[in-house]
């Protein structure tokens, strides 16, 4: 039989269980109540968003701001997945802030990273959309089909260097590399024997000769002559151009006088020819 003590501390616990409960439920409502949050939207476009869930953590430049409210489909494109974000109100998120999705730890789980944004971009408005950054699988992939791309290249290239032809073509390279190794060989054997041949030691001989009898020779007292040389060539020079002036005044003169001559004959002849008898006239 239950005693009214009993009753009493079942009773007890029972309010204190349900005051608990309340607590706890007001705490977690009421916080979600009392939080403000804004809305913002995120369109993933060809991105796989495996691993990201609703209520995963949103994070700005690694700080928690906020939670992924809900993640549906593009209802105009469906190869665009839009996640609906919410952050606390005040967090600054700027026009060419971008979201990025990363892994959480080895658990295959992923959230949602805000990253860049710079001081002179405007503030984007609560309801807009946040531009989708690349994840880092997107990178490696795409440097993964670069250097495919590259090796593919290379392989090529190398498959052309071993086909028959371009092995063909070197093998004539080495030949000709061979001979013109043989050329140059016998080139310098025939430039060394002409070095050392007696003609090559008479010139050098010879040209050590006259250098030494240039410079035996008294340069001073050439020089004098060749200037007294000159100088005497000089005066007769001028003699030449005196007597040419002169003979040239002389032929001047007589080049005058045989041009009157000639005046006086011709003017002669004219009156002749005019009247005839100025002959016997004269006689």
């Amino acid at each position: 039989m239950v005693t009214k003590a009993q009753k009493v501390r079942l009773g007890v616990f029972f309010f204190i269980g349900l005051a608990l409960f309340m607590g706890f439920l007001f705490i977690i409502v009421g916080s979600r109540l009392i939080e403000r949050l804004d809305t913002y939207f995120v369109a993933y476009e060809d991105v796989s968003v495996s691993g990201l869930q609703i209520g995963a953590q949103v994070k700005y430049h690694g700080i928690n701001v906020g939670r992924v409210e809900n993640i549906s489909f593009d209802p105009i494109d469906v190869n665009k997945v839009i996640v609906e974000i919410k952050v606390e109100t005040g967090t600054p998120i700027k026009e060419d802030t971008e979201a990025t999705l990363i892994l959480v730890g080895i658990t295959g789980l992923k959230q949602v990273e805000l990253f860049g944004g710079t001081a002179d971009a405007d503030i984007l408005e609560p309801g807009s959309y946040i531009k989708a950054g690349t994840t880092f699988f997107d990178d490696v992939s795409i440097s993964v089909e670069e250097i495919t791309a590259k090796l593919d290249r290379v392989l090529g290239n190398i498959d052309s260097l071993t086909s028959a032809q371009n092995q063909q073509a070197f093998t004539n390279l080495l030949a000709n590399l061979e001979k013109v190794s043989n050329t140059s060989l016998s080139a310098a054997n025939e430039l060394e024997k002409m070095i050392n041949s007696p003609e090559i030691e008479n010139i050098i001989t010879n040209t050590a000769d006259f250098s030494d009898q240039i410079a035996s020779t008294d340069v001073q007292g050439v020089m004098e002559e060749l200037e007294l040389t000159i100088k005497q060539a000089n005066q007769a020079f001028t003699h030449l151009d005196l007597m040419i002036i002169r003979s040239r005044r002389d032929i001047l003169l007589s080049l005058e006088t045989l041009k009157d001559a000639i005046d006086n004959f011709d003017e002669f002849a004219r009156q002749i020819s005019e009247d005839p008898t100025l002959i016997l006239r004269r006689r």
